[in-house]
Parts: structure tokens; C-alpha cells; sequence
């Protein structure tokens, strides 16, 4: 008994079964799936897609056979998802992109989750036109074997996956030119990829690699590589190979060192370094612009030997880059290096903090509660608050804040300030400069605190101990103070500040030409108490003052002690010792001292004048709306220096009145603005107070605000003109009550300074009422044709989509930073709402810009949403041809967008154009085809105008029109058919509304051409053999007179030849068919073919060029004798470039031959023998006539098709040549 076993099922078989399994239990499910929207299929956001797409298959829809664009979702059920993937060969055999990511889904936390799809079915390597596979989101752990079997795949997307190494096989795809595999597991790569030589961008950002192979300097075609936050410590000299590399990213890994080959790179624009291990590089790419080495140690000692064996190894400090929704870290004992979303920098060293803590920072707008100044300080940063204050460290912590650069540094200094305690203190503070508009204000800090950047007089301190010393000042080298011995029981620290006070300016600030005065001296001391000797102070004498030659009576000291706010002058008091520069005083207490020289004798209220005005900003006021959004306001304080300059770099976007008068301002000081007359600001800020708009002026920071306004009047019936007035406010403390009054107005208005007019203009009717804070846009408004459109629908996907990354889209979009914060205060707890705001206030302000759409993708990829990018992209291709199809529809689309309703007006136009053109060049080219039938040295006519002469002595006037009816029925669907194919084929071939190029334009009139010959050649047919009868009665004429007096002189009877009737149009058409069927309307059409489709290829893009050169301007069309001009000499050039073929044509189609013709069996043959019993010269007959009928009879037919007449008699609008 024979037993039969049972072997294994093949494993190809299993996805087949599956797909069978699968589709029979979903067939009977009463839900109708959805069909196709054109070629693509997104079933993505449908609950039980791949339920769906079995549903379809098993229908076998025909529409599917139509896709090449699927769109499924990663979290499907992993058995249902293999199945319809299995089925994909054979119902979407066209497929050309596939999309299977994850990371629809979310998790409590808010991240986006990873699909379950682990491998894909060895089938879908049949699928033969797919070119873009995204795999993105996924649960892959290696790469499926079908994919490096795609061989026509272009791009590659594998990103957010758990691939930790890459085949080699993955090196024969030839066509890859984007390959993406970002956030992966990968630690090599292997050598076959430098095998990728289409490769034009390579992603591989966010994994393990700590080295790559040498071949990938043979990567020729590569443009973008990013391998930022990695682990690579060296780079192979090989990448110098790159010859097309433009983008090189490798910020965030372990670099020491990089190749000097990368700065010869001859296409090279940027290479990112940042945040590296770099401690030197070469000179040739530290010079380099497009180089970024911010947050490397360069030019640091190298760090200490490794310890000895043995030795516990101290693992690197984290390092953290917090986003804009972060308000907090933690520090462990370990350390960390923390960058702000503000742009601070932390950096925790190791055993800093005893135990894990939690850091708290908020970074405030300044105030004066908050920024403490002195007299002469100036304020360069907000304040950063830290938190837990007071939290003391085990070692001091760095801190980097970023400052704006002051306008003036001779004699001044930049500081950290911060509050320690109850008091303010200035930290030892020093600079680094990132570039010369970016500066970073270092320090080291023992605690947790308030902290600014200000600009103050340069401060030297020094320790004063009993044996007495020098100080002398660093900002002005004339400015010492001497201390003897003795002067001090117990060392004492003193403090010397240097104001320096121009003499120009403090001319100009007093209005006293001959006034001069020294530099400003504040002297100060920790203790209370008064030196026990004396001390020697030198100054410098004032500008122009020397010891020799001064009027002592002219020269006063004065004194300013701290409690009183008066100058008061000491020079009785004290004895001046001077030298030919200096001058030199005793003094026991410290305060502030200032020489001065002038003829007045109150010197005291002098001073005083100048001290109070010295602290005084000169500044202007402006008020300007933007021209696209008049509600949109911009209130600046511009010092006076600054206003022009400002003023020319906003004029393009806003306008406005004129800037205010000049006022005065204190460092520090507040001032208000308030809208009026109509007019108020349009949503609650925090910077309001009883509806006016709170400013805190500081003469280095942007006193900038931007708000929307709004107004209760109806704007439809007319404009409202409101203003904004600028109010004084509280001054800051330290200013006395003498200095404040002093630059106020007297009265009710004492308080006001300037007012400037704002105007909302009137609506018009289509503009409808104020748009409601919804924010609302109408279809097709961002965006245009050339990059496509986005809808209010496809905005609010985009921002559901978001989520926290919307401020790093925002400023990439150039949203400014205080407009983030107003979103972020007005939807403080709706987290989509504030999205949603960003977005469509911005959609709001680019409406009707031309790259609108563009640069939200661009923002997008610049924010690492790559995801959203490509979603974006695809709804754009969409819209744009869904635009593309409605203007088409509604009849407004440009000439190139041929619509069946021009085709009657183009035969109408054809038939008007081809009558006025029969009448005045049909005997001319009677003449032609007369002349070219000629054959074997025949002189049947000489000339034109010979054969003109004698075909009215033979046939009348009218047989000159011999044929014009079967001419005019061939002009007129000749040219309707030329021109509209033309169109046609210059559509399809043009991308995007794109100007066509020259091999472009010559192809779409090859295409004209040829359509145009199989229509028109039976009438041309026609029209030879009736043109053409004449000259043969002629010839026979000639003959039998010939015979008739051969014969009378051999006395032979004469012979007539028996006069032959000419056939007519119909007779021949009828014989045609009797003997040669349809076959011999088309005899010729070879001929036919050589000439007309060269004519096509010439006429049609020489045309339009010349036709362009007579635009008076872009978009405006060319005048109608520009056209008629263009037409003429295109058709006379094209006419005689192919009137070789013409002859040979006009001898194929002439079936009737006269005595000793020769007969012609094909196009070679008949050129053959021509050429051969004619010579050369042959095929230039009836040049000179053809060129005088095509050129005057093309340019009526571009004059016809220029005035629409056909149009106006339809009622169709009239098109743009």
C-alpha cells in the first residue's frame, strides 16, 4: 500500500490565498466602496481602507486600472493590509506612487505612533511604473526583499522605522535619486550605496553612524546629504568626490576634525558644523561664508589624557535643545549643556547640582519693576527669569544671553546684570561674537535669578589696602586717582566710573558755542566712611584748554553728592593743580566730579542743564498700515538717526503719514498710544491698559508693536478716518522731579505728544463686511497657477497635522516672535485654535501673492515636516489641474488651452481668411503648379507672368481661378485644422502655463502638420488636376501646331489634335474612386507629409517669436499689422525651405501626363529623375510664386484670427494671440 504525503505549501501561493481569503470576507459586505478621484485612490483616512481597496479589486473596477496614486494607512490590520498589497500587481497595474506610513495615530502623550507594518509581499516587485515608495512611520526592522527589485524607483522614503542596517542589494537601483532614512537604528552603511550614481539626495539624519564607507565620495550626482545627530567622529577624504554636493548637514555629531577637501567643492553653498567636537579647522573652511561652526569648543585646550585603566570613564554631558512649548528641564548630578527656544545658553558642569532639579525659565519683556538702570546705562536684552531663585550650585553654572550691539562702546562696557539678594550687581561679564550683528554676553553664575544685559560707562575696581595704590581708567587713559599710604586703616573696595561727554554735543544739547567740559567722573566705595588723607584725582582739561594758556576764572570744578540732585561748584574749595593736559585735585569723600570751562558765572544751572539732557533720547513717532491688510498697524519709537532708514525699508509694504515731531524720552520711560475718532484695536492683549496701547521705551530695543484694529462704523458707506495719539506715562526711578519737568508742556495737554491719522478706507461691494475673527478664506485664494492652490478645508488639515511644532512653522514662515506670543495669549488653552489662527492669519496677509503655497512647503521641510510637506504637495498638483480644467470650462482659458467651442469659430475665421486669400493669390499660384509640372526642358511658359499672359489669351480672365472652389474648401479647414491642432498640441506640451521652448514649439507644429495632411490632401489632390488641365491643353496646342507645319512641308494633310473637354472637381472625384479607390485621393501623401510637416516645424515657432518681439509689453498683445508682418515673412521663409518637396509633390499628384513626360513610381523616383534630366535647378520651380501665395495668405489668416471676427459673430470671447 503506497502512502502519499502531503508537502508544504508554497510560499508564493501564501499571499494569493491570503488576498483570496481576505477579498471573499469582505465581498459580502452591503457597504459600496469608494471610486477613484481621477488617478489617485487615498484611502488613508477611511475606516477599514484596505477593506475598501479588496472591495474594489474583487468589482474589478475599471477605474483602478486608471490609478497610480495609493494612499493606504500603516495601523490597518497587518493580515488585511498584506492581502490588498498582495492584489496591487494585478488591479493597479499603472501604479506609480504608494504610500504607506504610519503616524496617523497619537498617544496620550501626543506623539505620533508607528504603523504595524513590518515587511511587504514579494509581488509588488512586478509593479513596473512605480517610482515613489514611502515606507515612513512604520515598524520595519529590515528592508523588505522586494524593494531593491523595483528597479524604476525614484524615490525611496523610509524614515521613523527600526532599520538597523541597510542591504547592499539596495545599490542596484539605478533611478533612486532620493532615498530618506532618518530616525532609524543604522550604525553602517553599507558600500553598494556608493553604487547609486542617480542619487541626488540623501537623508540620513537621527541615527548611530559613527563612520561612513569611502565609496561614498563616488556618489557624482549627489546635491543634499544630512547626517546631522549622529555619532561620526572623522569623515573619509573621499567626499571630496562630490563634485554636485550643495548642501552638506553634520550638525549635532562627535566630529574632531574634517577633511580641508570639503572647502573645494565648487558648488558647495552650505555646510553645517554646529555643535560638534572641533577644537581646530582647516584655515581654508574657517574662513569659508558658507561654513556654521556655532557650539564648538575651536581654540580651547584639548581635554585631559583618558584616565588609566581601570579608572571609571565620565560619561558625556547631555546636551538639550528645548522647543518654544518647553518652559522646564532637569538637571542631574551628571550635567548638561541646554539651549532655549529664546536663545539662551546653559551649560551645567558636571557635580553642579547635588541632586536631580528642575529648571524653570520665562523670559519677560522689559519694565522698569524688572530693569534696574543707572543714569547713563542703556538696556541691550529682555529679562530672563530662573528658577527656583536663590537655588545655589555646587559650581558655578555658564550662561550665554544674547544682547543687541550698542550704537556707542568708547568708554562703555557690556555687563550681565542681575539681582543677588536684595540688591542689583553686575557680574564679570565677557563677550563673544558669533557674527558682527550677534553677540553673546557670557558670565558665570553662582545662582538662580533675574538676569539682563545692559551697556553702561566703563567701571574699574580696585581693592585699596593701608600701604595706598593707583587706579587708573581703562576707558580714558588721562582719568587716575592716587591713593597714599595711610589713607585707609582696612582695605577697602573703590569704584571709578568714566562718562565721556563730547564737545560738540554738549554744545549742541546747551546751545553755548564756547562751552567745554571734561569727562564725567563718578567715584563710589564700599565703606561709609571718608578716607583718612586725602586723595589725588587727575582729569583731563576740557578740549582746547591747555594749562598755559587758560583763564583760571574760566575754570570751575563741580561737585554732585548723592542725596541732593544739584551740581554745585567747589573750585574756592579746593586747590587745582595744573599741567600743560591735567588737571589735579584732594578730595576725602567720593562722589561725582566734572570740570568745566566757560564764561558763564552761573555754572551750577549749566550743569545741571546738561546733566538733565544728557540722559534725554531724541526720537520720532510713526504709525504706518500694512498696503495689503489696512487694519493691520505698526507703531514704532525710532531714534532720529534711524527714522529715514527705517522708513525707506517699510515703505514697501506699509504707508502712512509723515513721522512725528521730535520728542524726548527717558531710558526706561513709558508712553502710550491710543487709537480715536472710530477706531480701536481689535482683540484684548496684555499690553493694554484702559485700551491704550502700553510702550516701554529703551533706545537700543525695538519699540516696535504690531496690532490689528477694528471699528463699529459701517465701512461700506464710507472710509473712517481715525488717528492714534502717544501719551507720556510713568518715568522711570533715579530721574528727579527737575529733569522730568523740563521737557514737559505746560496745561491740560501736558501729558500728550503727537498724534498721527489712521485711515480705513471705504469697502467695496465685493469685499462684503469685516471678516469675523473666525478667519475664513474662499476657495482657490492661496496660491496661483503656477504652483497650485490651497482650499479653507485642505489649512485646517494641514493644522491638525501640527500640533506643537506650529511656532517653528510660524517663524519659518516670517511670523515675527511677538506675534506668537499674541496667539499664544489669546488661545492659551486650545492648542488647535492657536494653529488654526497662525495659519489663516497668515494665509490672510499672503492672499493674492504669487508663491504663497511655495513657501509654506518650504517652511514646512525647513521644520523636519517632511510628512506634511509632501501631503501639501500633492494637494497642490491636484488643485492646480482642477484650476486648470475650470478655467478651460468656463471659457477662460489663454489660446494655448484649446476647447471644442473655438473649434466653429476657427473654421469660420479659416473660411473668411481663405476667400480673401483665394481671390488675391489663387492665379499666382495657378502659376506655381503650372510652372513646377513642367518637365525635361519644356518651355511651355517662361515665366510667372508668361504663364499669367497666356492662361487668359487660352482660358479667359476666370480660368485663372481654374480650381478656386475645391482651393477654398481646402484654406478653410486647412487653416482651422493647422491652427487648432497647434494649440492643442502646444497645451499638452507646455507645464504649467510655462513659456514653451524652441524643440517644444517645433514639435507641436510637427503635429499640426500632420494633422492638417490627412485632412487637406485628397482636395489638393483635386485642385493639381484642375490647375494643371490647362497647361496640358496648351502643351497639346503647341504640338498639333508643331505637326501642322511639319506636314504642310512635306505635303502631308494636317493633323489637329481633337480638343480634349476639362474634367470638373466632381468627374474627377468620381474617376478617382471608380479606378483607384480611396487610395487615390491619397496619392502623394508621402510628399505631402515632407512638405507640409518642415512647413509646420518652421512657420508655427518662427511666427510666434516674431509675433512676441512686437508685444509694446509683456501680457499686452502685439498690434494686428505685427501679426499680419509675422505671418508674411514666416510663411515665405517656410514656403521656400520646403519647395524641393512641393515640386516633387505637385509631380506625384498630377495624374495626367503630356506627350514625352515622364511617369513617377514613388517620392525618391521622381527626385531621382528630376534631378537627373532637370538638374538642381528644378526644385526651386515656382519658389518665387509660392512664397508670393503663402506669405500675404497666412498673414490675412493671423489678421482674421487677430480681429475675431468669427468670435464676435458666436459671441465668444475674444482670445490673446
Amino acid at each position: 500500500m503506497a502512502a502519499v504525503e502531503a508537502g508544504p505549501v508554497p510560499a508564493t501561493s501564501a499571499p494569493e490565498d491570503a488576498a483570496r481569503d481576505a477579498s471573499e470576507a469582505v465581498s459580502a459586505g452591503p457597504e459600496v466602496p469608494p471610486l477613484p478621484a481621477g488617478n489617485r485612490l487615498s484611502l488613508h483616512l477611511h475606516p477599514g481602507g484596505c477593506r475598501q481597496l479588496l472591495r474594489l479589486c474583487a468589482q474589478q473596477a475599471p477605474q483602478l486600472l486608471e490609478v497610480d496614486f495609493l494612499q493606504l494607512s500603516g495601523h490597518e490590520d497587518p493580515q488585511l493590509l498584506e492581502a490588498a498589497l498582495a492584489r496591487l500587481p494585478w488591479s493597479l497595474p499603472r501604479l506609480r506612487s504608494l504610500v504607506l506610513k504610519g503616524g496617523q495615530r497619537r498617544d496620550a502623550l501626543g506623539a505620533c505612533l508607528r504603523g504595524s507594518l513590518t515587511t511587504l509581499p514579494a509581488s509588488l516587485s512586478s509593479l513596473a511604473h512605480l517610482a515613489h515608495l514611502d515606507l515612513s512611520f512604520n515598524s520595519l526592522e529590515t528592508l523588505p526583499a522586494c524593494v531593491p527589485q523595483m528597479c524604476g524607483l525614484d524615490a525611496l522614503l523610509l524614515s521613523r522605522n527600526c532599520l538597523s542596517e541597510l542591504p547592499a542589494a539596495l545599490g542596484t537601483l539605478p533611478a533612486l535619486t532620493f532615498l530618506a532614512v532618518t530616525h532609524n537604528r543604522l550604525r553602517t552603511l553599507p558600500p553598494a550605496l556608493g553604487a547609486l550614481s542617480s542619487l541626488q539626495r540623501l537623508d540620513l539624519s537621527g541615527n548611530l553612524l559613527e563612520a561612513l564607507p569611502p565609496e561614498i565620495g563616488g556618489l557624482g550626482s549627489l546635491a543634499e546629504l544630512n547626517l546631522a545627530s549622529n555619532r561620526l567622529q572623522s569623515l573619509p577624504s573621499s567626499l571630496a568626490g562630490l563634485r554636485a554636493l550643495r548642501l552638506f548637514i553634520l550638525h549635532s555629531n562627535l566630529l574632531a576634525s574634517v577633511p580641508a577637501s570639503l572647502a573645494c567643492l565648487p558648488l558647495l553653498t552650505r555646510l553645517d558644523l554646529r555643535d560638534n567636537q572641533l577644537r581646530d579647522v582647516p584655515p581654508e573652511l574657517l574662513e569659508a561664508p558658507f561654513v556654521r561652526l556655532q557650539g564648538n569648543p575651536l581654540g580651547r585646550p584639548p581635554p585631559d589624557p583618558p584616565s588609566p585603566p581601570g579608572t571609571p570613564v565620565v560619561p558625556e554631558m547631555p546636551r538639550l535643545l528645548l522647543t518654544s512649548d518647553l518652559d522646564s528641564f532637569a538637571v542631574t548630578p551628571q550635567g548638561c549643556s541646554v539651549t532655549l527656544a529664546c536663545g539662551v545658553r546653559l551649560q551645567f558642569p558636571a557635580g553642579a547640582a547635588a541632586a536631580p532639579v528642575t529648571i524653570r525659565y520665562r523670559l519677560w519683556p522689559p519694565e522698569p519693576r524688572l530693569v534696574p538702570l543707572g543714569p547713563h546705562d542703556a538696556l541691550l536684552s529682555g529679562v530672563l527669569e530662573l528658577q527656583p531663585h536663590g537655588a545655589a550650585f555646587q559650581q558655578e553654572v555658564g550662561l550665554w544671553l544674547l544682547f543687541v550691539p550698542p550704537r556707542a562702546r568708547r568708554c562703555r562696557e557690556v555687563v550681565v546684570r542681575t539681582l543677588s539678594g536684595n540688591s542689583w550687581s553686575d557680574l564679570e561679564t565677557c563677550l563673544e561674537e558669533e557674527a558682527p550683528t550677534r553677540l553673546w554676553a557670557h558670565c558665570q553664575v553662582p545662582h538662580f535669578s533675574w538676569f539682563l544685559v545692559v551697556s553702561r560707562p566703563v567701571s574699574d575696581a580696585r581693592l585699596v589696602p593701608p600701604e595706598g595704590t593707583l587706579l587708573c581708567s581703562s576707558g580714558h587713559a588721562g582719568v587716575r586717582v592716587t591713593f597714599p599710604p595711610g589713607a585707609t586703616e582696612e582695605p577697602r573696595r573703590v569704584r571709578m566710573q568714566v562718562v565721556h561727554v563730547g564737545s560738540r554735543a554738549l554744545q549742541a544739547l546747551l546751545g553755548e558755542p564756547e562751552a567745554a567740559s571734561s569727562p564725567l567722573l563718578c567715584l563710589s566705595q564700599s565703606s561709609p566712611s571718608s578716607f583718612l588723607r586725602p586723595v589725588t584725582v587727575q582729569l583731563p582739561l576740557p578740549p582746547g584748554v591747555t594749562g598755559l594758556s587758560l583763564d583760571r576764572a574760566r575754570l570751575h570744578l563741580l561737585h554732585r553728592a548723592a542725596p541732593t540732585a544739584a551740581w554745585d561748584d567747589v573750585t574756592a574749595q579746593v586747590a587745582l593743580e595744573l599741567t600743560h593736559l591735567y588737571a589735579r585735585f584732594r578730595v576725602t569723600r567720593f562722589s561725582w566730579y566734572w570740570l568745566w570751562y566757560t564764561t558763564k558765572a552761573c555754572v551750577g544751572s549749566l550743569a545741571q542743564k546738561a546733566w538733565e539732557r544728557l540722559r534725554l533720547h531724541r526720537v520720532n513717532l510713526i504709525a504706518l498700515q500694512r498696503r495689503r491688510d489696512p487694519k493691520q498697524v505698526l507703531l514704532q519709537c525710532l531714534p532720529r538717526s534711524k527714522v529715514d532708514a527705517t522708513l525707506r525699508r517699510l515703505l514697501e509694504r506699509y504707508r502712512g503719514p509723515e513721522p512725528s515731531d521730535t520728542v524726548e524720552m527717558f531710558e526706561g520711560e513709558k508712553f502710550f498710544a491710543a487709537f480715536e475718532r472710530g477706531i480701536d484695536i481689535d482683540a484684548d492683549r496684555p499690553d493694554c491698559v484702559e485700551g491704550r496701547l502700553c510702550f516701554v521705551f529703551y533706545s537700543h530695543l525695538k519699540n516696535l508693536k504690531e496690532v490689528y484694529v477694528t471699528t463699529a462704523l459701517d465701512r461700506r458707506a464710507r472710509a473712517v478716518r481715525g488717528q492714534v495719539s502717544f501719551y507720556r506715562g510713568e518715568v522711570p526711578e533715579g530721574v528727579p522731579e527737575e529733569a522730568e519737568a523740563a521737557r514737559q508742556k505746560r496745561g491740560p495737554a501736558a501729558l500728550w505728544m503727537a498724534t498721527l491719522p489712521i485711515k480705513l478706507p471705504r469697502l467695496r461691494g465685493c469685499e462684503g463686511p469685516t471678516r469675523e475673527p473666525g478667519l475664513s478664506l474662499a476657495p482657490l485664494n492661496l496660491g496661483d497657477a503656477e504652483t497650485g492652490f490651497l482650499t479653507q478645508s485642505n489649512l485646517l488639515n494641514v493644522a491638525g497635522r501640527l500640533g506643537p511644532d506650529w511656532p517653528a512653522v510660524a517663524l519659518h514662515l516670517g511670523l515675527p516672535y511677538r506675534e506668537l506670543q499674541r496667539i499664544r495669549h489669546e488661545f492659551r488653552d486650545d492648542l488647535d485654535g492657536q494653529v488654526r489662527h497662525m495659519l489663516f492669519s497668515w494665509a490672510e496677509r499672503q492672499a493674492g501673492q504669487p508663491g504663497a503655497a511655495g513657501r509654506l512647503v518650504q517652511a514646512l521641510e525647513q521644520s523636519d515636516r517632511r510628512d506634511v510637506a509632501e501631503e501639501v504637495r500633492a494637494v497642490l498638483e491636484l488643485g492646480r489641474r482642477k484650476y486648470q480644467e475650470g478655467i478651460r470650462h468656463t471659457s477662460l482659458a489663454p489660446r494655448n488651452l484649446a476647447s471644442p467651442d473655438r473649434l466653429p469659430a476657427k473654421l469660420i475665421n479659416g473660411g473668411i481668411a481663405g476667400l480673401i486669400g483665394v481671390t488675391c493669390v489663387f492665379p499666382i499660384d495657378l502659376a506655381k503648379t503650372r510652372l513646377q509640372n513642367q518637365q525635361n526642358g519644356q518651355r511651355v511658359y517662361t515665366s510667372m507672368s508668361d504663364c499669367l499672359i497666356k492662361t487668359i489669351r487660352s482660358e479667359g480672365y476666370f480660368g485663372m481661378y481654374r480650381g478656386a472652389a475645391v482651393n477654398l474648401t481646402l484654406v478653410t479647414p486647412e487653416k482651422a485644422i493647422k491652427l487648432a491642432a497647434n494649440d492643442f498640441f502646444r497645451h499638452q506640451l507646455s507645464k504649467d502655463g510655462q513659456q514653451l521652448t524652441l524643440l517644444k514649439e517645433m514639435l507641436a507644429g510637427c503635429g499640426a502638420g500632420t494633422c492638417q495632411v490627412i485632412v487637406t490632401t485628397p482636395m489638393e489632390m483635386l485642385k493639381i488636376q484642375l490647375q494643371d488641365a490647362g497647361r496640358l491643353a496648351a502643351q497639346r496646342k503647341i504640338l498639333s501646331a508643331q505637326a501642322q507645319l511639319s506636314g504642310q512641308g512635306s505635303a502631308q494633310p494636317s493633323v489637329e489634335a481633337p480638343a480634349t473637354p476639362r474634367p470638373t472637381a466632381t468627374q474627377l472625384t468620381r474617376d478617382l474612386l471608380r479606378s483607384r479607390g480611396i487610395a487615390g485621393l491619397y496619392k502623394g501623401l508621402g510628399a505631402t507629409l515632407l512638405r507640409d510637416v518642415p512647413f509646420s516645424i518652421v512657420y508655427f515657432p518662427l511666427f510666434a517669436n516674431l509675433n512676441e518681439l512686437g508685444r509694446p509689453a509683456p501680457g499686452e498683445k502685439s498690434p494686428f499689422y505685427v501679426s499680419f508682418l509675422a505671418g508674411c515673412v514666416a510663411g515665405s521663409a517656410a514656403a521656400v525651405a520646403v519647395n524641393p518637396c512641393d515640386v516633387v509633390k505637385t509631380r506625384l499628384q498630377s495624374l495626367q501626363r503630356g506627350i514625352n513626360e515622364d511617369t513617377y513610381s514613388g517620392f525618391l523616383d521622381c527626385a531621382r529623375k528630376i534631378l537627373r534630366n532637370e538638374g538642381p535647378s528644378a526644385f526651386l520651380k515656382g519658389a518665387y510664386c509660392r512664397a508670393l501665395v503663402i506669405a500675404p495668405l497666412f498673414g490675412i489668416a493671423q489678421v482674421v484670427y487677430f480681429l475675431g471676427i468669427a468670435e464676435t459673430l458666436l459671441g465668444l470671447p475674444r482670445i490673446q494671440p
